[in-house]
């Protein structure tokens, strides 16, 4: 009977020493993704906010405000090449 591949210790999976010699590019990049994810979240929270309100308002334009993000999800059959 044999025995199958050795097992693999978790210490084994991450080279620590190479996390350690790039502690600054790590953290500049994460720097960069928590920027860029909270410009993405600002930029739809006013672009959500009015038409929220406008759907409050004017109840004819909730039917046109949920619709229009549904047109530029992507698709394959319709590229969001319009958007």
């Amino acid at each position: 009977m044999t025995d199958g591949p050795a097992p693999v210790l978790a210490a084994e999976l991450i080279r620590w020493s190479w996390v350690g010699d790039h502690l600054d590019d790590i953290r500049g990049y994460l720097v960069q993704h928590v920027e860029l994810t909270g410009l993405a979240l600002l930029f739809g929270l006013l672009l959500a906010f009015p038409l929220a309100l406008a759907a409050v308002r004017w109840p004819r334009m909730y039917g046109r405000s949920s619709a229009s993000p549904g047109s530029c999800s992507p698709s394959p059959r319709w590229p969001c090449s319009s958007c």
